[in-house]
This record gives structure tokens, C-alpha cells and sequence, in this order.
């Protein structure tokens, strides 16, 4: 999908953070950072890393980290979203910026702050996806028109 040139990538900080993490235990962690590490040198206009001052002036529960990081870093990954949604005018943004996961959707396995979080990022038009769903229905709808 990167390659298409159908749409623009940006990686939240708190992605690449959170990556940073898995690294030491999580093979698909580095070679996720590897190919992040390769499209930013080759500086591909459809993949780029979320700039310092994209996000809004929200803020996290003091704590939140310790306490649940996973909602601490979904959190960030919503403020991120938040803030490329306002970016436009003259249309509306719902649609427009995507959450993709890896998780379920359907059956998602959340603790209660992220699920708060994901239903945050819903009111405020913010699409949540999980990633193979999005991928088939994009391979889909291309192969039709192709």
C-alpha cells in the first residue's frame, strides 16, 4: 500500500517509540524500524515520521504510562490523528485519518482506558482499522478498477 502512492503514511512518534521498545525482544519490531529507516533515507514523499509539533495540546493522565502504557501510548496515537484531522478545511476529515492495527476489531483485546480512548478517537472521526481487513478491501477495490 506504501507503494501505490494512494496515500500518505505518517508514522505517529509514539509508534516509533514503542517500537524502540519491542526491538530487543521482537524480530518483526526491527525489521518494522529497518523499513521505516529505509523509506525515510530514501525520503518517500507516501512515509514519513510525525513532525514534533503535530499533535494537539491535549495531554495524558499524569501516570498513565506507568499505569497503563499500552492506553498511554494509544493516546498519543489518537492525539497524533487528532490533530492531522484538523489539518484540513473546506471538507470533512472524517475518513480522512486512519488508525491501522493489528488488533481484531471485533473482539478486541483492550484494557478499559484504551478501550475509553478508541471510542475518544471514534466520536472525533477518527477511522480504526485493522490492518489485513484494510489491505483486502484495498486490493479489492483495485482489482476491480484495474
Amino acid at each position: 500500500m506504501a507503494a501505490s502512492a494512494r496515500f500518505i503514511i505518517i508514522i505517529p512518534l509514539t509508534v516509533i517509540d514503542h517500537l524502540d521498545v519491542l526491538k530487543k525482544e521482537s524480530q518483526g519490531a526491527r525489521e518494522a524500524i529497518r523499513w521505516l529507516e529505509s523509506e525515510f533515507r530514501k525520503g518517500n514523499r507516501y512515509v514519513r515520521a510525525q513532525k514534533n509539533h503535530e499533535k494537539t495540546v491535549a495531554t495524558a493522565q499524569k501516570n498513565l504510562k506507568k499505569k497503563d502504557s499500552e492506553a498511554w501510548y494509544f493516546f498519543h496515537l489518537v492525539d497524533c490523528c487528532k490533530y492531522l484531522g484538523q489539518q484540513g478545511t473546506g471538507y470533512d476529515p472524517k475518513g480522512m485519518v486512519s488508525i491501522v492495527t493489528n488488533q481484531r476489531l471485533s473482539n478486541p483485546d483492550w484494557s478499559p482506558r484504551v478501550l475509553q480512548v478508541v471510542s475518544t478517537a471514534q466520536k472525533e472521526g477518527i477511522d480504526i482499522q485493522n490492518v489485513q481487513d484494510l489491505h483486502s478491501r484495498w486490493k479489492d477495490t483495485w482489482k476491480g478498477k484495474g
